[in-house]
């Protein structure tokens, strides 16, 4: 009677139950065989799959010179790629690298080498995509670069290449450093400090600088002449590679071309009746040069031109005319005076008009920095003929502003560039 009593109650249970018996059996079969969503499944897969890739311009602290064609074919659009700091990377392997500009490839390679570059056809931002083949494993990683250039030309005489100021002083047994010793181009000098300014303001960007300003150019012999070597020659050169012209253009004529060394010379002379129909004719000259140069640059089309006007080295400390010093040979305070009136202040007139008319940017609070730092000056702002020879070696730097000129020059453009 009892184990039928039992019987009963355990099938009667077992009946009642049975519902929660199949969900308790379902979930348990759900949590078993449902595999992961496709999502997390490649997620994962390319965790295991990934490597890590890096992709650069060249590197922030080279300056990138584009002096030919040539240097302007070698770096503009470079990309450097890299996986050889992945711990995968090891043994022998095969890469393949891809580079896409908006979905579309532009460029698919195979190296036997962890580093590469390629030169980016157009400017945009670029997906590089790498597949490494390494001990029958492939690997895959990706990494994206925005590619900009920016190109900053600077043309002229001795005033833009920074004479008096090389990048290392002449020692003991060693002679001065400059960037191009035959144009004793300078990195003190106010286009340099220009140059260097905005390439660390966008250290993303690679900043070419074209530097062809050379101690003793004139429009005519240097900048425009002879033809097929002069400075604009190769600005035309990068222009038609490039597509369109500098994106900055800094420029400084007219002090060569007015003969200014040979008006000093006369001045110490005392030839002053013989000067003034000297001037007059060279006015003229100056006044054609500087038309021709204005409509070469119009073919050029710079974004911005920075241009300073010329600066007096005659004023002292105070303020005033001065010839006291030996540089100046004792030259008359009235012939100095003269000098000034009738070459430096007619020479920046022509250039401001010049510039106004071709829409250049021309500095006029240049004169302003060097207005109590004259070459007699305790607080000259000039070298002298003793600080030329003691410092670069020869007296070719005399007359020059200094350094500190240089930086204060810059200071005035940068404060006034438009953004690029």
């Amino acid at each position: 009677m009892f184990s039928l009593l039992s019987s009963f109650l355990y099938l009667f249970q077992l009946v009642n139950n049975w519902p929660r018996a199949l969900i308790f059996i379902w979930d348990e079969s759900v949590s078993i065989i449902i595999p992961p969503s496709p999502s997390s499944l490649l997620q994962s897969l390319f965790r295991l799959s990934e490597i890590e890739v890096i992709a650069t311009r060249p590197p922030f602290n080279e300056s990138l010179f584009a002096n030919s064609l040539e240097d302007i074919r070698r770096d503009y659009g470079r990309v450097v790629v890299s996986i050889c700091d992945d711990p995968s990377v090891n043994g022998d392997y095969n890469v393949t690298w891809t580079a896409s500009l908006y979905s579309h490839t532009v460029k698919e390679w195979s190296t036997g080498e962890c580093s590469t570059s390629f030169i980016a056809p157009h400017q945009g931002e670029f997906t590089i995509s790498v597949q490494l083949d390494v001990d029958s494993q492939r690997l895959y990683g990706k990494s994206s670069i925005v590619v900009r250039d920016i190109w900053i030309a600077a043309v002229g005489d001795s005033f833009a290449s920074g004479e008096g100021n090389p990048d290392e002083e002449r020692g003991v047994n060693n002679s001065a450093k400059w960037i191009s010793v035959p144009c004793h181009r300078s990195r003190k000098s106010w286009p340099y400090r220009i140059y260097d300014a905005v390439r660390r303001q966008h250290p993303e960007w690679s900043v070419h600088f074209s530097y062809l300003a050379c101690t003793g150019a004139t429009v005519e012999r240097g900048v425009m002449g002879p033809r097929g070597r002069a400075q604009i020659d190769v600005l035309r050169e990068i222009a038609r590679e490039r597509g369109v012209g500098p994106d900055v253009l800094m420029l400084s004529v007219g002090g060569n071309d007015v003969g200014y060394a040979e008006i000093l010379e006369r001045l110490q002379r005392g030839e002053t009746e013989s000067l003034l129909p000297f001037l007059d004719w060279r006015f003229y000259y100056v006044s054609t040069q500087l038309t021709a140069l204005k409509e070469a640059l119009q073919e050029l089309q710079p974004a911005q031109v920075l241009v300073p006007l010329y600066f007096d080295f005659s004023r002292n400390e105070r303020g005033e005319i001065d010839a006291s010093c030996a540089d100046m040979h004792n030259i008359r305070t009235a012939d100095i005076a003269l000098a000034e009136r009738r070459v430096l202040s007619r020479l920046n007139s022509l250039i401001l008009k010049t510039g106004k008319e071709a829409g250049w940017n021309v500095e006029e609070r240049v004169p302003g920095v060097f207005s109590r730092g004259g070459i007699c000056s305790k607080h000259r702002l000039i070298r002298s003929i003793s600080d030329s020879i003691s410092i670069q070696g020869d007296p070719l730097g005399a007359f020059h502003p200094t350094e500190i000129a240089h930086s204060q020059i810059a200071d005035l453009f940068i404060a006034k560039l438009r953004p690029l």
